[in-house]
């Protein structure tokens, strides 16, 4: 913003300013911009009297200012404006003419065609009509048939070697004799039937087999941990159903640090876990056209910070922002979710009560469509300035 402020009356070329300095800022032929009721004016300079007081070329159409903050603009800035558009159009123009250009060596030429982009770069490949030529050209009997099931291939045993697959390819399951065990009520499995060192132990209470499956009526919890002490390595895996009716799954711990795990809440409600938000209008109600406005303030209300998070052993350096400042101006940016993070057990080791706090996170919808918004407010802006150097041009024509 430049110096003081600037009263102007609708249709008149006559600009008072208070404490502003119009023969230091300004020359004839420059700007003054000003903003009022949401609308943006770019207003020639005609002559400059004094510091308090200048003409501009054309009379100003807009509504009453009165202590108006104003910014100088120099005429360069605009002539810059006009050639970035006149270049960008030309830019235009030429990925246009190479489009054609391209559509044309892929449908009409037979043979290898060089595509062609706007920034100079370019794909060399075979053309549509090389490739339906090609297809044309393949003998359907070097194919397998779908409709023999896979009968029609020449050598069934090197086919299974190939795909890595050993003998119990071709072994039968069976509740007895030479073959794979099934899982069925005529098999009576011990207590603890292990299969090979390493892997997966049914059945052991212990607590400490690779899986562990406990049911109680105070919690449901499926244990994938890891031998002989999660707690310190780090590595288990856990699914818990509370008799609330919060599921919830947890990513062990990191060196026996229990505030390191990760958990995946599971909502308590009825609904439907998606990845992305619905947008749908039967799921809306009281709809009303925005003010693009409100989502460029809240944007501009963000501090943005950089940060390291607190379990990032690498300490990499993030970029973004702080969950409790931007819920002050922009609440809808931010959710709340109870996170486990310890709990209670009972003498036999059963679960009794999860202990949770509040972990804010940000839902990123809402700030894409301010990001949107802004977008469109932007637009509006250039498409103002556009209007308006057009308006200079006519003016100076004439």
């Amino acid at each position: 913003m430049s110096a003081g402020t600037i009263t102007l009356a609708n249709n008149s070329n006559a600009v008072a300013g208070t404490g502003t300095s119009f023969t230091t800022e300004l020359a004839v032929g420059d700007f003054i911009v000003v903003t009022t009721g949401g609308v943006t004016y770019t207003l020639p300079v005609k002559s400059i009297e004094s510091n308090t007081a200048l003409t501009l070329a054309r009379n100003y159409n807009g509504p009453a200012v009165t202590a108006g903050a104003w910014t100088a603009m120099p005429r360069d800035t605009l002539n810059r404006i006009s050639a970035q558009i006149a270049a960008d159009t030309a830019y235009a123009i030429r990925q246009r003419v190479l489009e054609i250009d391209n559509w044309y060596q892929l449908l009409e030429v037979n043979g290898d065609v060089t595509i062609k982009m706007a920034d100079g770069s370019s794909y060399t490949g075979p053309s549509w009509l090389k490739l339906i030529e090609y297809v044309d050209s393949i003998n359907p009997s070097l194919f397998l048939a779908k409709s023999n099931n896979l009968s029609d291939v020449a050598d069934k045993a090197a086919s299974r070697t190939n795909l890595g697959l050993g003998t119990a390819a071709t072994v039968n399951t069976g509740t007895n004799g030479a073959t794979i065990p099934l899982l069925n009520g005529a098999n009576v499995w011990s207590v603890a039937q292990t299969f090979g060192a390493g892997a997966a132990t049914f059945g052991n209470s212990s607590g400490t087999s690779n899986i562990v499956i406990n049911g109680s009526t105070t919690s449901l919890n499926m244990n994938f941990s890891a031998v002989p002490d999660p707690a310190t390595l780090g590595s288990m895996w856990s699914v818990a159903n509370q008799p609330s009716g919060t599921m919830f799954f947890t990513k062990g711990y990191t060196n026996g640090n229990t505030a390191d795990r990760v958990y995946i809440n599971m909502p308590a409600s009825g609904g439907t876990l998606a990845l992305a938000g619905t947008s749908g209008i039967d799921y809306k109600h009281d709809i009303t056209d925005a003010d693009l406005a409100e989502a460029i303030a809240r944007i501009d209300s963000l501090r943005m910070v950089n940060f390291v998070y607190n379990d990032d052993e690498q300490n990499r350096v993030r970029f973004g922002i702080i969950a409790e400042e931007a819920e002050v101006t922009c609440p809808q940016y931010i959710k709340h979710a109870d996170t486990p993070y310890d709990s209670i057990q009972d003498d036999e080791g059963q679960v009794i009560e999860y202990l949770s706090k509040d972990r804010p996170s940000v839902d990123v919808n809402p700030i894409v469509m301010d990001l949107l918004g802004a977008v469109k407010y932007l637009r509006a802006e250039v498409e103002a300035l556009k209007a308006e150097i057009t308006d200079l041009k006519g003016d100076s024509i004439s």
